[in-house]
């Protein structure tokens, strides 16, 4: 299980702290170069990031906010529900495996509120228990991370999302 997280050459690593130091496994999110920070067309777009690793969530939502973002995050799938219920966002980032709801769960729960909202499911290394990606590209899901990822990847599929609607 991931404990701590540590930045290493401007990317957030996640390590295992069960490991020695020598074999911890990273799982690395990369932090934008300053040239990529500034993406105007994602600049003021209101965005909801769930994940229930608080660094994970944490290096997205940052990553978004740098590039002009108005992040708001939920810690586990019965808060994205609840927050996409309440509050229109024109991009939902969500993981596929947190407690309280599953990603499929806060897709549609963002599809119900707006129908146009575009959302992108999150997976570890392809981890989907209940199928919620599939389910999910049945019903119009926009677009899926495979973590680890990088920072790059992320803006790319956010622009794609945008550029879908």
């Amino acid at each position: 299980m991931t404990e701590q997280s540590q930045l290493h050459h401007g990317k957030i690593a996640e390590t295992d702290s069960s490991l020695s130091h020598n074999d911890a496994e990273e799982s690395w999110v990369g932090n934008p170069e300053p040239q990529e920070r500034l993406q105007p067309a994602l600049a003021g777009l209101c965005v909801l990031v769930a994940d229930d690793e608080s660094s994970f969530r944490r290096s997205v939502s940052d990553m978004l906010s740098t590039s002009g973002c108005q992040i708001d995050v939920a810690c586990d799938g019965a808060e994205a529900c609840r927050l996409v219920a309440g509050k229109r966002y024109d991009l939902v980032i969500s993981d596929v495996t947190m407690p309280g709801a599953t990603g499929y769960d806060v897709f549609a729960a963002a599809k119900a509120a707006h129908r146009d909202t575009g959302v992108i499911l999150m997976t570890a290394f392809g981890y989907d228990p209940n199928h919620s990606v599939v389910k999910a590209n049945q019903e119009g899901l926009t677009d899926v991370l495979v973590k680890p990822f990088e920072a790059t990847a992320l803006l790319a599929r956010c622009h794609d999302a945008l550029a879908d609607e």
